[in-house]
This record gives structure tokens, C-alpha cells and sequence, in this order.
């Protein structure tokens, strides 16, 4: 069977060391809807086309639903607080250590 590279992997190299760290607020959050489930919509989203907002919350859904994943459930969680904090104007309120 012929592997294709996924854009995960490509997230993955790309993603910021802050998000990978464990303390990181995004981190936590997305940890917690990664674990827990959680809802989207109480969320306080960027200033963007409703396009541009249905594509992310489509593709951070996909992510974190995956199920066939070739990433580690830890890397997931780094390149989905990368998402959030691209998503969202904060944290939502709490999110705590």
C-alpha cells in the first residue's frame, strides 16, 4: 500500500513549539475538547467571512474526530491549539492548569 503524506503531517512540522508545550492555555483547552468532547458555540471567533469560519470549524472538527490519524494523540492537540488560537480571540474563560 502506497502511503500518502496527509496535511496533518504537514501542520505537524509547521506547528509552533509553544502549542506542544503542556501549560500553554491553548494547549490545555484543546486538550480538554480533545478528551472530553466540548461545544463550539459559546466560542468568542476572530472577525471573519462566516466562509472562512464554517471552513475552519470544519477542519478542526476533522482533526479532532480523526480516527485514522498518523499523528500522536499529543501532537493532535499541539497542531489544534495552534488552530484555536488562530480561531479564536482568547482562551474561553475557564480554562485553567
Amino acid at each position: 500500500m502506497n502511503e500518502r503524506p496527509s496535511n496533518e503531517i504537514d501542520l505537524h512540522k509547521h506547528c509552533p513549539a509553544e502549542f506542544r508545550d503542556s501549560a500553554n492555555l491553548w494547549n490545555v483547552y484543546a486538550r480538554r475538547l480533545f478528551h472530553e468532547g466540548g461545544m463550539f458555540t459559546s466560542w468568542d471567533w476572530k472577525l471573519m467571512s462566516r466562509a472562512d469560519k464554517a471552513d475552519l470549524e470544519s477542519k478542526f472538527t476533522s482533526l479532532l474526530r480523526a480516527t485514522n490519524s498518523q499523528l500522536r494523540d499529543d501532537d493532535r492537540v499541539a497542531i489544534l491549539a495552534w488552530m484555536l488560537s488562530e480561531m479564536l480571540s482568547d482562551v474561553p474563560e475557564g480554562t485553567a492548569l
